[in-house]
């Protein structure tokens, strides 16, 4: 029997995004169980908002650059756009 996975998502950009689609991230809080830890970088692909204009961004992590991971932005400001240049 094979096993099948998908994952939804979208690459377009909530207007409430502080963190503008292609930006570059870094991980600068964590909480119990997050796999990615403070430090972890990646690259926002996409972000979507709820009624209360919570925002979710999808992220391609570094260490998985294939596997888009939705991560909420909280108040206390998850991750924050990093310039690799």
């Amino acid at each position: 029997m094979k096993t099948m996975v998908a994952a939804l998502y979208t690459t377009k950009q909530s207007p409430f995004a502080k963190v503008k689609n292609g930006q570059r991230i870094r991980k600068v809080k964590t909480r119990p169980g997050d796999v990615h830890q403070i430090g972890a970088t990646g690259t926002v692909i996409g972000s979507i908002h709820n009624d209360q204009n919570i925002v979710c961004y999808f992220i391609y992590w570094d260490e998985h650059p294939d596997v888009p991971i939705a991560m909420v932005d909280s108040p206390a400001d998850m991750i924050e756009a990093i310039d690799d240049a």
